[in-house]
């Protein structure tokens, strides 16, 4: 738990602010119903979620408008995805999803059966999603479409899983595919899981990292360019450039902004945080964790909120930025208010 040395009138505001509400989220037993924020994937910003969906992962698809109900369900299912409510948009999927097997639909299936995968993975659930991915994969051969983003997404999945082999594999057989040699796009996102599937085996992708540099000279798609600055920001972290990692990631939040991916966005924004604090650079760690956790709030994320809440009061408090601990200090009034 975060606690602010009495040093200072708006410190001691804050404090009075943040400090109950803080306690209510222990139990009886004492023990956090929340984890320790410096254990949390997203303060480290080497989480598997980080690393494996964030990397590029594909924005759900559009329905086709054959089914008049089917195409009502899977638009609610996108707004929802796009606002970031992403609970909600796997709710939808998985209506759609019924109705496209009710009507035998091949396209269809594979379409919301990926779109569910797609969704549980951002919520960091990739068991629940492999046999949707599987369901995906077969039902697009079924209707004769290529597999390859199924494909990346199934990367993704093992990764989570901490199937490092598999992934690798997986990657491997995607980089041979003749759809992915001929795309340059696919083969962005195809080389940027590969590089993450080298760190995570604890190897350094370099050669990866010069062909994915220059690939992504010509990619416009903002998510796609989001998945390299996130890959960049990795490398740096592992090179122990902390202020380096925190301007990619940086970089990611701005390009996961322009392509609607608040979700992914505010995550960004928590890794940059991370970073700045670790650079030494406590007034931008705190801007960015704050506007993370506001993000998160207003996304209805309210534990991961309270995550970067509790990372932005220190780094406010070591930058001697009274302004900004009012601001968290008015936030986490805003939550306990809307929360009691």
């Amino acid at each position: 738990m975060t606690r602010l040395p009495k040093n200072s009138d708006v410190t001691v505001q804050a404090a009075a602010v943040c400090q109950p509400f803080l306690a209510d989220s222990h139990g009886s037993s004492g023990q956090a119903r929340m984890p320790d924020l410096l254990k949390s994937p997203i303060y480290t910003g080497l989480s598997l979620l980080a690393a494996a969906c964030l990397a590029g992962c594909a924005a759900p698809r559009a329905a086709k408008p054959v089914d008049p109900a089917l195409s009502v369900i899977a638009s609610a299912a996108r707004k929802a995805f796009e606002r970031g409510a992403v609970e909600q948009a796997a709710a939808q999927y998985a209506r759609a999803l019924a109705r496209a097997r009710a009507a035998d639909d091949a396209a269809e299936i594979g379409n919301n059966a990926y779109n569910l995968a797609a969704c549980l993975l951002i919520l960091g659930q990739p068991e629940a999603a492999r046999p949707w991915l599987q369901e995906a994969r077969a039902e697009a051969l079924r209707a004769g479409r290529a597999t390859t983003d199924v494909d990346l997404l199934a990367v993704k999945a093992a990764r989570q899983q901490g199937r490092t082999a598999e992934a690798a594999r997986l990657a491997a057989d995607l980089l041979n595919s003749p759809a992915v040699r001929t795309q340059p796009a696919w083969r962005l996102e195809a080389l940027t899981l590969k590089a993450h599937v080298e760190y995570d085996a604890g190897r350094c992708p370099t050669q990866d990292l010069a062909q994915i540099r220059i690939l992504a000279l010509d990619q416009g798609d903002p998510v796609l360019r989001a998945a390299v600055e996130n890959l960049m920001g990795r490398a740096a972290q592992q090179n122990r450039e902390a202020r380096r990692a925190a301007l990619s990631y940086d970089h990611e939040a701005n390009w996961l902004q322009r392509g609607d991916r608040f979700r992914e966005m505010a995550q960004a924004l928590a890794r940059a945080g991370a970073a700045y604090a670790l650079a030494g650079k406590p007034e931008e760690a705190a801007d960015r964790l704050y506007r993370a956790a506001r993000s998160l709030w207003a996304q209805g994320d309210t534990v991961g909120a309270l995550h970067q809440i509790e990372s932005a009061l220190p780094a406010a408090q070591q930058a001697k930025d009274e302004a900004m601990l009012r601001r968290v200090a008015a936030l986490f009034d805003e939550i306990k208010s809307q929360n009691k």
